[in-house]
């Protein structure tokens, strides 16, 4: 767990999950994206809705989608896999936490977790890299369509969370492999959401995650399955950061000022 992570929080939310309430559920087809939004202390589930299907999700803040998900980051202070109470964090300046996540299924049956923040997502140019195959459904196009609507393109499509994805590094070569997932039909990841949330989805066409290792065309693609609840608990304030920025625009206006003497 990060540092100044409160624990005790989070079991107490876990403790109350029983009390939470289904505020919306909708299921998303195969070869599209939507956008939705999660209030501050809501919790939502992408739930596997009729088998194991990979899914890719990017996180914004609602009122500035500036702000958004930082992988990279992330990896550093969570782990490269995603479970039980890890955070995903948000870009410079704010770095902050923008959800937790409360539980993932596939790992309490003993599997390692799938939910891996390499921050990539499938492109069609990819498809047509990797496989010959021109203008190929991806989590890109799924992932425009689900933030056009409110007012994002194709330069807002940043980090994402790839999830229900069976992804394995190798600690000697750093080679990335991606194997069929072991998440089952029922399986799910539940976020609790620190600030108000857009939450974009994607399908992925990868369908299980065996395309490497399948015949092109044979690709089995399940839909997604999302539920938001309310939780009755509002999240604990994340700190201020103490301000840096004064002094440092002090030391670069000192420099301007040597340089023009």
């Amino acid at each position: 767990m990060s540092p100044g992570f409160d624990e005790n929080f989070y079991k107490e939310l876990l403790a109350k999950r029983s009390h939470f309430d289904l505020k919306e559920r909708f299921v998303l087809q195969p070869e599209n994206g939507k956008g939705f939004v999660v209030k501050r202390g809501q919790a939502f589930r992408i739930v596997e809705a009729e088998g194991p299907q990979i899914g890719d999700v990017w996180f914004y803040n609602l009122s500035n989608p500036k702000e958004h998900f930082w992988s990279n980051y992330t990896m550093v202070l969570e782990g490269v896999h995603m479970k039980r109470f890890s955070r995903l964090w948000s870009e410079m300046p704010e770095f902050r936490p923008m959800a937790t996540v409360l539980e993932e299924t596939v790992s309490t049956r003993g599997a390692h977790p799938h939910n891996i923040a390499l921050g990539s997502h499938c492109t069609t140019e990819s498809w047509e890299l990797l496989s010959g195959m021109k203008e190929h459904n991806s989590c890109y196009m799924n992932g425009l369509q689900a933030v056009t609507p409110f007012g994002l393109g194709e330069r807002d499509l940043h980090d994402n969370l790839n999830v229900h994805m069976n992804v394995m590094i190798d600690g000697k070569t750093g080679n990335v492999t991606v194997d069929k997932t072991e998440c089952e039909k029922g399986d799910y990841i539940e976020f609790y959401a620190e600030l108000d949330l857009l939450v974009a989805l994607s399908v992925c066409p990868l369908g299980d995650g065996s395309f490497l290792k399948s015949v092109p065309g044979k690709i089995i693609v399940r839909p997604l399955g999302v539920e938001i609840y309310d939780t009755y608990v509002e999240p604990k304030p994340f700190p201020k950061w103490s301000d840096w920025r004064p002094s440092f625009q002090n030391k670069i206006s000192g420099l301007a000022r040597d340089k023009d003497v």
